[in-house]
């Protein structure tokens, strides 16, 4: 009977190596070198990547006056904030669709008008 352990034991000992959280990719298990060397290379990966996008060019270089994506993302803010829904997605003398129309589904236009107020 000494040489035996009660269930109840064997269970609180297990709960003690187990951590109450998982971590994932056993993070917890590496050396503090090694999850500061992937976390090193994580940040250089995604400044490689940053760098590499920026030098393309972007949609309305080259086209003034559009300018590019800040110039159509202010546009439609401006559209949906001054003329009513009906007129949103239609050719008028108040909205050129040729100049960075409404071309995504409402519910972006929506959102476009949510941050216009802000």
């Amino acid at each position: 009977r000494s040489g035996r352990r009660r269930p109840e034991a064997a269970s609180n000992a297990e709960a003690r190596e187990r951590p109450l959280c998982p971590v994932p990719f056993g993070l917890s298990q590496r050396p503090a070198m090694e999850k500061w060397s992937l976390m090193t290379i994580t940040v250089l990966l995604g400044l490689t990547v940053r760098w590499a996008v920026s030098l393309g060019s972007y949609s309305g270089a080259g086209k003034p006056p559009m300018y590019g994506d800040y110039e159509a993302q202010r546009h439609w803010q401006e559209v949906t904030y001054n003329l009513p829904i009906r007129q949103w997605y239609f050719n008028t003398s108040d909205n050129n669709l040729q100049y960075w129309g409404l071309d995504y589904p409402p519910l972006t236009a929506y959102h476009s008008f949510l941050c216009a107020y802000v």
